[in-house]
């Protein structure tokens, strides 16, 4: 699994980060090629090209549901009419999900310095 211009330790978090895959589900579950480092209290949208098939999904957003491992969460976005997840032949694309916000309630991602211990 490539990580497609994800890049996996960025200096400002979260970051935007390649999707390998979704599932048709009434809560889909989004799988990302690296670590994500998201919140449940974090807004994602979704930037599917043509070719990927559930280009049902591209422009929508969502607050992430749960987290279930550091590859996987799942967002309030029913996708079981959606069409099939698949990643194309053509390599210079990739699906992507994009923090937008987070719920103003916690604000952590805003409040935590990301940068590198060695940068002062």
């Amino acid at each position: 699994m490539a990580n497609n211009g994800s890049i996996e330790y960025p200096d400002y978090q979260p970051a935007m980060r390649a999707i390998f895959f979704i599932s048709r589900d009434r809560k889909a579950h989004v799988i990302t090629t690296v670590a994500h480092n998201y919140y449940t209290t974090d807004i994602v949208r979704f930037y599917v090209p043509q070719g990927f098939g559930m280009t049902q999904i591209d422009g929508m957003t969502s607050q992430i549901e749960s987290i279930v491992t550091i590859y996987e969460f799942t967002v309030n976005i029913d996708t079981t009419q959606f069409d099939e997840f698949d990643e194309p032949d053509d390599t210079r694309l990739f699906a992507q999900v994009i923090p937008i916000g987070e719920a103003n309630s916690s604000l952590y991602g805003a409040t935590r310095n990301t940068l590198p211990s060695h940068i002062r």
